[in-house]
């Protein structure tokens, strides 16, 4: 996508200008590329945000819909912990 916005706004003739009047390359990134081309990098970064999120939402949704349910009794013991293993070895 930078890519793109770079080569649109290079083909504009105010940055031929610059270039006929020996204007160092690294101004003319910075004082004339860089300002126009945040604006499409902006809106494409926040289009990304914005659906990474919603994938992740959606995907956790599904997962949560499809899941099968487990008892809360057995959630709030701890059955399955070393300390209880070893203790469970120690007393036998």
């Amino acid at each position: 996508m930078a890519r793109a916005a770079t080569l649109a706004v290079t083909s504009e003739d105010y940055i031929r200008a610059a270039e006929l009047y020996a204007v160092p390359r690294t101004q003319i990134l910075v004082r004339e590329i860089f300002p126009n081309i945040t604006g499409p990098l902006a809106v494409e970064a926040g289009l990304r945000l914005t659906y990474s999120i919603g994938t992740n939402l959606l995907a956790d949704a599904l997962a949560r819909a499809t899941a099968l349910p487990v008892k809360a009794s057995r959630l709030a013991t701890k059955t399955n912990t070393p300390e209880t293993t070893a203790e469970k070895v120690a007393n036998r």
